[in-house]
């Protein structure tokens, strides 16, 4: 049952979260213009060297990986969809706690550290997690009425 169409949400989000790591999540504009992406923060002038090392974003780039390859691996899980459910939440979870390091603790960080301002509208990296959680929420309904179908099913025998 791989040809599911929850199979081709998931497939996108896995996409989506595997091309997070080319674009940047903001860009941070003051006396000094700086570039969050996933595995750096770099000072966007000609000679861009990182104020932090690649410990400063080795969360998102965990959170992200790990998100990928959940949604990955439950596209192989569609004969335990108990299973396939479960990973597929956990994956969403983890992408709400993207949203929330993201937002809540490294804008704000950046912000008041190098008294900048930060901008996301041109940075194509901060709607792929949007676009995955969708895909993800999408895969998991697709899932759940499968699981409902199948039941019903049985019930009936």
């Amino acid at each position: 049952m791989i040809q599911r169409i929850q199979t081709v949400y998931l497939l996108l989000a896995t996409i989506a979260m595997a091309l997070l790591s080319a674009f940047p999540l903001a860009d941070f504009y003051g006396d000094i213009s700086y570039t969050l992406s996933l595995w750096s923060f770099n000072d966007m002038s000609a000679s861009p060297e990182s104020p932090y090392t690649i410990v400063f974003n080795l969360p998102l780039v965990v959170i992200s990986i790990t998100a990928a390859l959940l949604c990955f691996i439950s596209i192989f899980q569609y004969r335990n969809r108990k299973l396939q459910m479960k990973l597929v939440s956990f994956a969403i979870a983890l992408v709400f706690v993207f949203f929330i390091l993201i937002f809540l603790y490294y804008t704000p960080t950046i912000e008041r550290r190098f008294n900048v301002v930060s901008d996301y509208v041109k940075c194509v990296g901060i709607y792929l997690p949007v676009i995955s959680f969708l895909l993800m929420v999408l895969g998991y309904n697709a899932i759940k009425r499968d699981h409902k179908k199948v039941k019903d099913s049985e019930r009936i025998r």
